[in-house]
């Protein structure tokens, strides 16, 4: 494992499995004050394995249509990040189902 000794958080960018699977792993790995940040789903899944103190839901900080959202910075000062809200791509499936139907 590389060395993370200076990590001061984990953002998950969204709530899927294969982006949560190690996330509590690398943070029992990190320094005490390192967090992991995604949103309520994210934080919940894995809240079994990661202390509340160290889980932050952002989806009351995050950027929609109608609001701007809230910078978050982490405990590292030159790194914050802006929550925002959006929506997982198509899946590839539908779109060539729909070309096959279009011959």
């Amino acid at each position: 494992m590389p060395d993370i000794s200076a990590v001061s958080g984990i953002l998950i960018g969204h709530a899927h499995q294969d982006h949560l699977l190690d996330a509590s792993y690398v943070l029992s790995k990190a320094p005490q004050a390192a967090k992991i940040y995604g949103s309520n789903t994210a934080t919940n899944i894995i809240a079994p394995s990661v202390e509340a103190d160290r889980r932050v839901a952002l989806n009351d900080l995050m950027a929609t249509p109608e609001t701007t959202g809230s910078w978050v910075t982490l405990p590292d000062p030159y790194i914050r990040i802006l929550p925002i809200q959006s929506e997982h791509a198509p899946q590839r499936g539908p779109f060539f189902i729909r070309r096959r139907n279009r011959r």
